[in-house]
């Protein structure tokens, strides 16, 4: 197989993989091996003809890559790698050898892409996809700091409180975790932050997928002791010991690659497998060569990744984040999906799957200016301030890579949710006390770990029941809540007397007054 326009980056990967597999450049050249591959020429070529439909390949400086990865719990085999740029030395021509679809190249991040981490995240404290959690159109968090200087000070020296807004105002005020994975409210993923913890979503990223990535620093690159000390860290330990909340808003460099190897790792009932270029290698002799390769693992629970699943699954559909994008392409199939925008519309993008394949579009900025990018008016362009979002170019990449890909294959379900990641763990769970009074549902509740007030409400339910509380059903936590007490129907009002059936003698006229003019 030669490489080709389409063919290059994924050679560059293979080469790279099996050099980590204990192949060096020499034994490849001249060792006589056969290396059988997983790449699928269709699947590619679809692919390719999408990237650079959406964005030509002379577009300066915006780069839009895709990687596709076949799930399974055996192994993640990558049967595409293509970028609207080609592979080659010939700068000219717009062809380059940095790895765009597999290396960790968006140094922008993927914005809300990462949001699955924090879901993830809260799936395993105990929270389910039903769960309501809140979603107010401002917030500021009094956990973590590091905030910009328009966010409140924490008192402590040159410190603020990290503070943060949604995309517009339009977001009710609190919403189940299935419908903030489709609609995206900044404000929900960092309560939800607050909740797990910034180490537990950092952790969840690499469990489900982005080990290189997070094994890079906070600019794309591998760390080294003499770099200045913030790139000394990988992004790990970067995000981690700092509790740095923007985590869950995806502002880090990552690989197109791996943010399907994700995708794969969820459809493949939680389970990673590094994602692999080669079906198998023979020797001269037609003998099976042992590649170095990491075992799969189990990253999570298979219920949970089922939950996760199902729990991405309205972002195609109704008001989600890519649904104009999936409603254009013709796509009905039952899928995953998530999109993601960073904060100066540098980069974009989005990360879906079915059972049969899960794919990853990223599109960023890759020129020497840092600019955002815009749409609208013909292909993506550099500009001052940017509009882009995962739900246009990235997710229309996609789309019309996947209904390609999937013409002819028979339509595939999402698992079931089991009830525990359905409705939460009901041992972490405020109880629902509405209808029992109040001396028995104060105790319910503080049996259960939560605090408790009360305030009085006319209703016409009987003297000391409550009539609502302020929250129920899942929860990360011990909360507070507050319970609405009947006191009883209010107290009939006195009519005031019926003066046509009274015998009272009306006073007198007043002399000093004029008498009332008749009526006209």
């Amino acid at each position: 197989m030669g490489a080709g326009p389409s063919y290059g980056f994924f050679c560059s990967f293979l080469v790279e993989y099996l050099g980590e597999s204990g192949f060096n450049l020499e034994e490849l050249k001249i060792g006589g091996y056969r290396v059988e591959t997983t790449l699928d020429r269709r699947i590619t070529e679809h692919a390719k003809q999408a990237v650079e439909a959406q964005a030509p390949k002379n577009t300066p400086g915006v780069a839009n890559t895709m990687a596709v990865v076949r799930p399974g719990k055996n192994a993640h085999e990558v049967v595409a790698l293509v970028a609207n740029r080609d592979y080659g030395l010939k700068q000219e021509e717009f062809q380059t050898q940095f790895d765009l679809p597999s290396g960790v190249e968006n140094k922008f991040g993927t914005g809300s892409v990462y949001k699955i981490f924090t879901a993830a995240a809260a799936l395993e404290k105990g929270i389910g996809i039903d769960t309501v959690i809140p979603s107010p159109n401002t917030y500021t968090s009094k956990v973590f700091k590091g905030g910009a200087r328009s966010c409140p000070a924490t008192g402590e020296p040159d410190t603020r409180w990290y503070c943060l807004s949604n995309h517009n105002d339009r977001y009710p005020p609190q919403m189940p975790l299935k419908q903030a994975l489709a609609t995206s409210p900044n404000t929900a993923f960092v309560i939800l932050e607050e909740k797990t913890g910034v180490d537990a979503v950092v952790d969840m990223a690499s469990r489900l997928g982005m080990r290189r990535t997070m094994a890079t620093n906070i600019a794309g690159v591998r760390p080294t002791p003499k770099a200045p000390r913030d790139l000394r860290l990988s992004q790990a330990q970067y995000y981690a010991s700092n509790a740095n909340a923007s985590f869950t808003l995806g502002p880090a460099p990552s690989s197109t690659l791996e943010l399907a190897n994700v995708a794969a790792t969820i459809m493949s009932g939680g389970t990673w497998c590094k994602p692999t270029p080669v079906r198998r290698v023979l020797d001269r002799n037609g003998r099976p060569v042992e590649l170095a390769k990491p075992p799969c693992e189990q990253a999570v629970p298979e219920k949970l990744a089922d939950a996760l699943a199902v729990g991405l699954s309205e972002d195609a559909k109704g008001t989600g984040s890519s649904s104009n994008a999936a409603r254009k392409a013709g796509w009905t199939r039952p899928m995953m999906g998530k999109t993601g925008t960073t904060e100066e519309y540098k980069s974009a993008a989005y990360v879906g799957a079915t059972p049969d394949y899960a794919g990853a579009v990223q599109v960023f900025n890759d020129g020497t200016s840092p600019k955002g990018i815009c749409i609208g008016s013909g292909p993506p362009r550099l500009c001052s301030e940017g509009n882009i979002y995962g739900g246009t170019v990235p997710a229309a990449t996609w789309f019309d890579t996947m209904v390609k890909v999937h013409d002819g294959l028979p339509e595939k379900p999402l698992p079931e949710v089991e009830d525990r990641y359905r409705h939460g763990d009901t041992r972490m769970s405020v109880p629902d006390v509405v209808g029992t009074d109040v001396t028995r549902a104060s105790a319910v509740l503080r049996q259960a770990g939560h605090q408790v007030t009360t305030v009085s409400v006319s209703s016409p339910r009987p003297r000391g029941t409550v009539v609502a509380q302020s929250r129920k059903g899942a929860s990360l936590q011990a909360a507070p809540v507050t319970l609405s007490v009947s006191s009883g129907p209010a107290a009939p009002t006195t009519p005031p007397p019926d003066l046509a059936s009274s015998t009272a003698v009306p006073p007198p006229p007043d002399p000093g007054r004029p008498a009332a003019a008749p009526p006209r």
